[in-house]
């Protein structure tokens, strides 16, 4: 009996067993000793024995314990994206992301970060969000660069424009001048044969 008391007493329970739990199984522990082994049972036998009669009340509290260990890894892990997706504008400050590229990148990462495992180090939810960052900041720059290639060829154009506007009102006025010479020249024409016929007269006098 004194062998069978220290067996049930040192019983050792994970961290996590209710208050019940350690009694309900020194009470199956007790009840296996006692009815199944013979007394002359070796020490060895009897922690066996304990060990085959507890198991179903220790895999209770070690599935217990994993579950709320993956619960508080899931809640630190929401937290950590919660924090990331906070101090996203900062990543994005110098973007010049539009507000529609700004809150697709905040949907993409937060995707991205969500795939990754609530036990994986926080460096791979940085690399997870760079990532994303990084495919998305190459967009916004080739949309830049497509802009800034669109201004340049509508510059281009209005300075051409412009200057074959120039040119046809250098054209016109040119035309103009030359059509307003033409009774110039008529009247100085006329003057000039006035003369001639006046010399002509002369010269017969």
């Amino acid at each position: 009996k004194k062998r069978i008391a220290r067996a049930v007493q040192s019983i050792n329970f994970p961290y996590g067993a209710s208050s019940d739990e350690p009694e309900e199984a020194r009470e199956l522990a007790l009840t296996a000793l006692t009815q199944s082994l013979p007394m002359e049972a070796t020490d060895r036998q009897l922690r066996n024995a304990v060990e085959d009669a507890i198991r179903p009340v220790m895999e209770r509290i070690n599935r217990r314990q994993a579950e709320k260990k993956r619960r508080d890894q899931e809640a630190a892990r929401k937290y950590e994206i919660g924090q990331i997706l906070a101090l996203l504008p900062l990543s994005m400050l110098y973007s010049d992301a539009t507000p529609e590229e700004s809150a697709q990148a905040k949907q993409q990462v937060r995707v991205a970060l969500e795939q990754v495992s609530p036990t994986a180090p926080s460096s791979e939810l940085n690399a997870a969000k760079d990532k994303v960052l990084a495919a998305i900041k190459a967009a916004i720059q080739q949309r830049q660069e497509a802009q800034r290639q669109r201004e340049s060829a509508e510059r281009d154009r209005d300075r051409q424009q412009r200057q074959a506007e120039r040119d046809r009102d250098q054209q016109q006025r040119q035309a103009e001048n030359r059509l307003d010479s033409i009774p110039l020249c008529q009247a100085v024409e006329k003057r000039l044969l006035k003369t001639v016929e006046s010399d002509t007269e002369y010269d017969r006098l």
